[in-house]
């Protein structure tokens, strides 16, 4: 599914208007049903304050009220700014309503009684072009908001929040409900902004189909109706090597962890065979934990891979199969050199993870010079050292900084986030909603990048993979949380879950 930014959904709205000849009153109308319906089933009576805005956003808050006043609902309309300045299918609206017989309720004295008694809220102030931070007025309101017993329903996006990037600088409605309309805005999915946006909903109001392929949108989240038609297929006469090899080239003497993780991923993703390419201090939990593993021991300088070590992999990297490199490599003298020896040999995709990238950071020009794919997984720390970044500013603008480095050095970039965004060279992006706080725990981005590795073994393209692998991550740990709780979910789960996980999308 396609998800749009501001100026996206302003153009498909005008699209539609002026290119099907459906009025902009008509698209505010239908919006405002949906809003009203929504309302409705969350409160069947009651008091209802709508809080109107001076835009757009303003005159779908304007026929709610007449809508939910029609329903039997009392209901009490609060805006603040002036009609002389409203939009024209606003001034409709607005005309419309009180003609019903609505008394706007214009002071900040009135309008926080109001909001106060209400059993139902809607927040129709800001619309998705918002940014910044609200103006004193707007802020007390939205506090009045927020500090009430009220449901808040909110239009389109809870006001304060920013629609291209879910960041909130001031005072925002923290919604039960967003109904949205048409598309789902980036900003309800991204943090903190889908943390403001409760439940959402989204509305059909209209605008035909097809719109966002016209406009060439970059944004998509993964539905799971989706997420299961991109699932290998498992044909009945097969074997180990119908569903791929992967070569893990991972652990050291410190971290045999890591490449557990990551081997049991792989096979809990459907891999035929995993080779894990670790030193020979990691073949006694490797051998215990994941015996269907084939473990196949590599010279080492001080506990961690060397550079003959990874010399020795020539053959197999040069075999075209699947290569997960980096979980708990370790970032000794003669690391960095091997991941690089490892990614020039490699002709078949590559998973970089972990140390991989850690040992790149400062040698980020090698990813230019691969021939086959390349899928880097890093968390922020990890994206830091690599763009130059701080993670703060990471975390501000996940998606322009995935998309950026995916774009200059021609990889598929998954940022792990809350939010993880998926990112590809030619500017699509994804952004992972599946997943959950019981996740975070040591381990599970190398589980990860197992499940990857797997998904490409089995003939997936990188796209896919990336895609669909993330997103069946989230999912397990999903499934792990149901039964384990919040807090005692470990990395292992995810792999043990994934069978359940990849159970829930299939037709």
């Amino acid at each position: 599914m396609k998800v749009a930014k501001a100026e996206e959904m302003r153009l498909m709205d005008r699209m539609t208007i002026e290119e099907t000849g459906i009025a902009g009153i008509v698209l505010m109308e239908n919006a405002s049903q949906a809003v009203a319906r929504a309302a409705k089933k969350a409160k069947s009576a009651g008091r209802c304050c709508v809080v109107c805005g001076g835009g757009n956003n303003g005159g779908d808050g304007f026929a709610v009220a007449r809508l939910m006043a029609n329903a039997g609902y009392l209901v009490e309309v609060v805006f603040l700014g002036e009609e002389g300045k409203l939009p024209a299918d606003a001034t409709a609206n607005a005309q419309v309503a009180k003609k019903m017989g609505f008394s706007f309720l214009r002071t900040e004295e009135e309008a926080m009684a109001a909001i106060g008694r209400a059993d139902l809220v809607v927040d129709a102030l800001f619309g998705t072009g918002f940014h910044g931070v609200p103006r004193q007025r707007e802020a007390k309101l939205i506090a009045a908001i927020n500090a009430s017993e009220a449901y808040v329903v909110a239009v389109d996006i809870p006001s304060g929040v920013n629609a291209d990037n879910g960041q909130v600088e001031g005072e925002a409605v923290r919604a039960d409900k967003t109904v949205t309309f048409h598309l789902p805005k980036v900003g309800l999915l991204l943090y903190p902004g889908a943390e403001y946006a409760g439940e959402v909903e989204i509305a059909d109001i209209s605008i035909p189909k097809g719109q966002e392929e016209r406009l060439h949108l970059a944004g998509n989240v993964l539905t799971k109706e989706e997420a299961g038609k991109l699932l290998p297929k498992r044909p009945k006469r097969s074997n180990k090597g119908t569903f791929g090899r992967v070569v893990l080239v991972a652990g050291s003497e410190e971290m045999t962890g890591a490449g557990v993780f990551a081997a049991l991923g792989a096979y809990g993703a459907g891999c035929g065979l995993v080779t894990a390419a670790m030193v020979k201090g990691c073949g006694q939990v490797m051998h215990q934990l994941v015996p269907e593993a084939v473990f196949l021991p590599v010279e080492e300088e001080k506990g961690q891979i060397s550079v003959a070590g990874a010399k020795a992999l020539r053959t197999k990297m040069e075999r075209g199969e699947v290569v997960i490199v980096g979980p708990g490599l370790g970032t000794g003298e003669q690391v960095k050199e091997a991941v690089q020896t490892v990614l020039a040999a490699a002709t078949g995709p590559v998973v970089l993870d972990a140390d991989g990238l850690n040992v790149l950071s400062e040698e980020t020009e090698v990813l230019k010079k691969r021939q086959g794919v390349t899928i880097l997984t890093p968390h922020p720390k990890e994206m830091s050292r690599l763009c130059k970044k701080t993670v703060k500013e990471i975390l501000a603008d996940t998606i322009g900084t995935a998309t950026a480095f995916a774009a200059e050095y021609g990889v598929i970039v998954v940022l792990k986030d809350a939010r993880t965004i998926i990112a590809f060279p030619d500017g699509q992006y994804f952004i992972n909603c599946s997943g959950c706080a019981a996740m975070a725990k040591g381990g599970s981005g190398d589980v990860l990048s197992g499940i990857l590795g797997g998904l490409l073994a089995q003939g997936l393209s990188a796209k896919e993979a990336a895609v669909l692998g993330v997103f069946l991550h989230g999912l397990a740990g999903e499934e792990a949380e149901k039964e384990k709780g919040s807090y005692s979910v470990l990395a292992r789960d995810l792999a043990a879950y994934l069978g359940k996980a990849i159970s829930s999308i299939q037709a």
